[in-house]
């Protein structure tokens, strides 16, 4: 076998995934009918995301699918001018320390609603992160939010990124639907700096495979 096709072989064992949802209760009580209630409580689920992922290893480099499943919850329905929540849940990953002696800057970017405006967000949970902090940018331009995750995680440790909890307000009309962002290996979906056994550093870079919904809401 090949050096190149060895290690893209190895790469694309990364580690384990797992979505843990965390339930966070949405709006203030009395603020909703019973049906809108009802349709909130039941607007969850677990959604897979498959990703091409551009990796560099000794001997070469190539495209490797990878995969993460996040945990959401979403309004199936919200009134015109509104606010309401979105939470979008990584899994907790373990970088494999066959391949890996850690990770650095861990990334994800997300697709923001164009029809509705985001009032705030904030990070709830999060485990398996000490000795890094969270950096959260948002590019109104472009809709996006990006999560970064800055510096070292230790291969073979499992670490939580943080549930990502989104105030947004709804516009007069339409579907509201957050997803996958980042369109290239320049600008990735989900990305981290991979250390190898000897420490030094590699790309891994993620692009969405097709682009994922993760939240769908009806404005009506």
């Amino acid at each position: 076998m090949s050096t190149v096709k060895s290690w893209a072989k190895r790469i694309a064992a990364v580690g384990a995934v797992a979505a843990v949802a965390i339930p966070v209760s949405v709006g203030s009580a009395g603020a909703e009918t019973t049906a809108e209630a009802q349709a909130q409580a039941a607007a969850t689920a677990s959604v897979p995301v498959g990703y091409n992922c551009y990796v560099e290893f000794p001997g070469g480099h190539n495209v490797l699918p990878y995969s993460l499943t996040f945990a959401t919850k979403a309004p199936a329905k919200v009134a015109p001018h509104k606010k309401f929540t979105v939470e979008l849940d990584p899994p907790v990953i373990t970088p494999n320390p066959q391949y890996n002696s850690g990770v650095k800057d861990v990334q994800v970017q997300y697709q923001l609603p164009a029809n509705a405006s985001l009032v705030k967000y904030e990070l709830v949970g999060g485990s398996g992160l000490a000795g890094t902090h969270a950096v959260v940018t948002v590019d109104y331009g472009t809709n996006t939010l990006t999560y970064k995750q800055a510096g070292t995680l230790a291969a073979g440790q499992p670490f939580d990124l943080p549930t990502l909890k989104l105030k947004l307000e709804s516009g007069a009309s339409g579907v509201i639907n957050t997803g996958t962002a980042g369109t290239s290996f320049d600008d990735p979906a989900f990305t981290w700096v991979r250390l190898d056994l000897q420490g030094a550093p590699a790309p891994f870079k993620c692009v969405a495979n097709p682009q994922t919904t993760f939240t769908t809401t009806t404005v009506r």
